[in-house]
């Protein structure tokens, strides 16, 4: 009995007896010859309907070394990069490796990584949108603008000179309860503040953010979670090196490429799906919260110095004409583009409600 597989380069092809089919042509009978993928070889396949009608010379080459399983897996794994886009690749092989041996004994014969690993990267990218080379380039399909309950979650796209992206659903900030502290005006001026970190001197990134958080806390325990996925990502011991996301040192000058800044590029379409995950998240986590009456995630115990203070930031600037709080103050007029965004956006929500 013969196998329709795939290759990896996506053609169909016939297994048979441990080796390859393609199609050569269709006859006028309506029957397929099927010959190897082996050029050397004359053995070929007639089939009609289905069927298998005849099988003609032999092979004058060695059998293919992967067995049937083995290319079922193979095919099993590339299915599963489509299917789940947000999910590394490696991890995908891994997991699927894994799982065959464990079915099986042994992994020996599963292909390395490094062999599929081309084929992969090129199914990934046919379920992913291509990614921009310009702002101007750059067009966020339908999808990417909900989140996984198919709500609206891009409340602020702003192309001027520069690219503003702002990225919340409304459930999940009135399931944080944290609707109404949004519109206060202290809430928005620290909320600023964390928006203008990558402007701020990169020594004096920690003590401002951990002022604002301090302030934000205080009004509404609910922030720690926005506190504490800023810190984890970009603050203490940080997934984004400051370094790679800070722009103090090119205020005044504008490169005509951020590459400098980008030790590793990611990929904008994963970043929006792990946004859409993490408002989902934050959805579900609330509601069993509420209903078990217990956290989800354990309080983080911090030990943040109260007494820091914005005036320590004086000696960063090289004219010492202001201080940070007026540097801040300054910056200010760039971030309450967000907050002003994601305001109308709550607010034209509820007028439809």
């Amino acid at each position: 009995m013969y196998s329709i597989v795939k290759t990896q380069k996506g053609s169909t092809t016939i297994y048979y007896q441990q080796n390859y089919f393609r199609l050569q042509k269709t006859n006028k009978n309506g029957s397929n010859r099927w010959v190897c993928t082996n050029r050397q070889c004359s053995s070929s396949l007639i089939l009609k309907k289905g069927l298998l009608q005849k099988v003609r010379g032999s092979h004058s080459h060695s059998n293919i070394k992967h067995s049937l399983p083995i290319i079922k897996k193979i095919a099993e794994i590339r299915q599963e990069v489509c299917n789940s886009p947000s999910k590394p690749i490696p991890q995908i092989y891994n997991d699927a490796v894994s799982q065959y041996r464990q079915h099986n004994g042994t992994a020996e014969s599963v292909p390395i990584f490094d062999i599929i690993r081309s084929a992969l990267y090129r199914d990934r990218a046919t379920v992913l949108p291509k990614l921009p080379v310009t702002l101007n380039d750059f067009i966020i399909p339908e999808i990417f603008t909900k989140n996984l309950y198919n709500e609206k979650m891009l409340f602020c796209d702003q192309n001027q000179t520069l690219r503003i992206l702002g990225f919340a659903s409304l459930s999940a900030l009135k399931e944080l309860d944290l609707h109404d502290e949004l519109k206060r005006d202290d809430v928005k001026r620290e909320v600023a503040n964390i928006l203008s970190l990558p402007l701020l001197p990169p020594s004096k990134i920690i003590a401002a953010f951990y002022d604002s958080s301090d302030v934000l806390f205080s009004i509404n325990s609910n922030f720690e979670t926005f506190i504490s996925y800023v810190e984890k990502n970009y603050i203490i011991s940080p997934k984004f090196q400051i370094i790679n996301w800070n722009h103090y040192d090119t205020l005044c000058i504008r490169p005509t490429t951020n590459n400098h800044r980008l030790i590793a590029k990611p990929n904008i379409w994963k970043w929006i799906m792990h946004i859409q995950k993490d408002d989902e998240q934050t959805i579900f986590r609330s509601e069993q919260e509420k209903n078990q009456h217990r956290t989800t995630r354990p309080r983080k115990n911090k030990n943040v110095k109260h007494d820091m203070r914005l005036d320590d930031l004086k000696a960063a600037f090289e004219n010492h004409s202001i201080d940070i709080i007026q540097y801040q103050k300054k910056l200010r007029i760039i971030s309450y583009s967000y907050i002003t965004a994601l305001e109308n956006t709550l607010n034209n929500t509820d007028e439809t409600s």
